[in-house]
């Protein structure tokens, strides 16, 4: 599975989950933090959105699929991060999400 199709598989979870709580789903920015960057976008559709993903690709994306920590600090993902860091789950890779700046 390659970043399209991973890319695609989570704009239309976000969409969905925005969707089911009765709001449009916006034009995903892929350089844009999902979490204060889509519009509408809380906390219970990046839960709801993970669940989605892992069922969809039968894998484990851990705790917060949406935040990382840097230098011991969390910070909101960009959507291409987090297409990255799923789709080196999928191919085996697993890095983890902790980074130095």
């Amino acid at each position: 599975m390659g970043a399209d199709e991973i890319s695609a598989l989570l704009a239309a979870a976000i969409a969905a989950c925005l969707e089911r709580s009765g709001r449009s789903a916006p034009r995903i920015d892929p350089y844009a933090r999902v979490i204060d960057g889509v519009a509408g976008f809380d906390s219970l559709c990046g839960i709801e959105t993970t669940i989605e993903l892992e069922t969809k690709l039968g894998i484990d994306l851990g705790d917060n699929l949406f935040v990382k920590e840097i230098d011991g600090r969390p910070r909101a993902c960009t959507f291409n991060e987090v297409v990255g860091f799923v789709l080196s789950l999928v191919n085996g890779g697993g890095h983890g999400r902790k980074q130095k700046a």
